[in-house]
Formats: structure tokens, C-alpha cells, sequence
């Protein structure tokens, strides 16, 4: 029989020994700026694994795949850098059970965005209160080197969102090298992009969007969403 699937937000604080049909969206290595980039742990999107049980789930996370998930601890989210809306959030601990299972006959998607309007990114700057999500279209990218380390030091796009506005969403050191090698495979500038776990910032101003360390990145075809918009940009451009 198979095994009940619940949400997050049905879990009640405490130890939880139901099994979770879930899938990893996507997982990144938190560090803390204000600490030298002292490791924190693992965020997977809803959940955390602490940094000393890193090496035990690492081998085990791969995005996109799907696992029962058992034996882990439920909280209340975070009120300050939400990933998602969920009221709750959960952690890998030394009882979690964490087993991949095939994918079929399964709906949980595999993408999940919080897109933002420009009027709530706006409300949201300077507030730390969560990372958002954004979707555009592109319409100039620069980046800075640094001679010294010979490295990519930042790298600035700017998209143009919903009526027309244009904002610029900011990429730094490590992030901004993964963004540069990915923008130099490409043959041509991407048209659309989208950008998750974005912290929106007022600077001079002017709104900037401030990628953090579990942003990821996607253009043109690569998620359905972003297909979406580049097939009407270049319905757009058809008619000219």
C-alpha cells in the first residue's frame, strides 16, 4: 500500500515518524556573512540539514528526486528570510530516514516559484522578512572582474518585469562566477530569466535585488515559467 502523503503545512512541531512523499526542489550550502562564511547547513527549500549532519545526507540529495522522508523534527519557520509561505519548516536529524523513490504516478511538481510583483518587492526591501522569486525579461547584463584574483566579482542584470519596470537584480562573488561561466556557455544573451531566493534592498534609492547563496538561475526554456515568457517575446518579435 502506499504510504500517505502529507504537506508540511499539516506537520505539528515536535518529532514526526510519518513518512512524506517529497521532492527536492533544490539545495544549496548556507553560510553566514556575518560570521568569515561559517557554514550553517543545507536548505532544501522547506528543510534544513545541520552543518555536523552534512556529510551523512550530501551523497543522498539530488534535485529533482523524490524521497520518503521520516524520523525528522518539525519547528516553526523562520520569520526572517522565508523561503516559502509554509508555517512550519522541518530538520534532518540523527533518526531521519531519507530513501529516493521512483517518481511515477506522483504530482508533487517539480518547480516552485513565489514570484513577486515590483510593488511587493518594494514593501518587502530592507525588511529581511523573505527571499522572493523574480521572472523577466532581459534586457542588459555587466560584469566586474578582479584583476587581482582574476575571479568574476560581481555581475548586474537588469529585467524588465511587470509593466514595463525595470530592475536590477545583483549577483556577488561565488554566485556571480557560477552565473558567468553559465552566461559564457550560452551561444547567445538570454531573453528571459529567473531568479529565486532574491533579498531586495534599497541602495541610494534605487531598488536592487540582492541574489543570495542558494539563488538559482534559469533562462529562456530551461523551467515552464520561463518558457512561457520567452515564447511570448518571440511572438512579440514576430510581428515586426
Amino acid at each position: 500500500m502506499a504510504a500517505p502523503q502529507f504537506s508540511l503545512s499539516e506537520l505539528r512541531p515536535g518529532r514526526c515518524a510519518r513518512i512524506v512523499v517529497t521532492r527536492l526542489l533544490r539545495f544549496w550550502e548556507a553560510r553566514n556573512a556575518k560570521k568569515d562564511g561559517e557554514l550553517m547547513g543545507s536548505s532544501l527549500i522547506q528543510a534544513s540539514v545541520p552543518v555536523h549532519r552534512l556529510n551523512t545526507f550530501r551523497e543522498l540529495l539530488r534535485e529533482g528526486a523524490m524521497y520518503d522522508l521520516s524520523g525528522f523534527d518539525v519547528s516553526r519557520s523562520n520569520n526572517n528570510f522565508k523561503l516559502c509561505d509554509s508555517v512550519v519548516a522541518i530538520w534532518l536529524n540523527e533518526f531521519t530516514k531519507m530513501v529516493e523513490v521512483p517518481a511515477v504516478a506522483n504530482h508533487i511538481p517539480t518547480e516552485m516559484f513565489r514570484f513577486r510583483s515590483v510593488e511587493q518587492l518594494m514593501s518587502l526591501a530592507n525588511t529581511n522578512v523573505e527571499l522572493p522569486d523574480i521572472i523577466g525579461e532581459v534586457s542588459d547584463i555587466r560584469t566586474t572582474y578582479n584583476d587581482h584574483t582574476q575571479t568574476t566579482q560581481r555581475v548586474m542584470v537588469n529585467i524588465r518585469v511587470d509593466n514595463d519596470a525595470t530592475v536590477c537584480v545583483s549577483v556577488f562573488y561565488s554566485v556571480a562566477e557560477l552565473l558567468h561561466k553559465r552566461l559564457e556557455h550560452g551561444v547567445v544573451q538570454p531573453k528571459v530569466m529567473v531568479a529565486t531566493n532574491i533579498n531586495p534592498k534599497f541602495v541610494g534609492g534605487r531598488l536592487y535585488l540582492n541574489a543570495t547563496s542558494g539563488a538559482h538561475f534559469y533562462f529562456d526554456n530551461e523551467v515552464a515559467e520561463s518558457q512561457r515568457l520567452f515564447e511570448e517575446y518571440l511572438s512579440y518579435l514576430s510581428l515586426f
